[in-house]
């Protein structure tokens, strides 16, 4: 084989497996954000759920076009403003 085909071949099998590392982190830190948001609503799993779901639909109908990652942040990130 020739280095450019190796050096392709490297490349790529790098880049999958940096991006199959990113994929996997993006749940983990969604389902953590989640479970903060509960936690600090200080509600019992089925009435945090119910109410964390309100208020992401609320903010993605009033800032639409962010990830599912950024809603969560922004509403854990306002529910400790509050607390202060």
């Amino acid at each position: 084989m020739s280095v450019e085909v190796v050096l392709a071949t490297v490349i790529g099998v790098v880049a999958l497996v940096v991006l199959v590392g990113v994929a996997r982190r993006r749940p983990d830190r969604v389902q953590s954000l989640r479970r903060e948001f509960i936690k600090l609503m200080r509600l019992g799993p089925a009435q945090g759920q119910a109410h964390l779901t309100e208020r992401l639909d609320a903010l993605m109908a009033n800032k639409p076009g962010h990830s599912l990652e950024w809603y969560l942040q922004w509403l854990v990130d306002d529910l400790r403003r509050s607390k202060r």
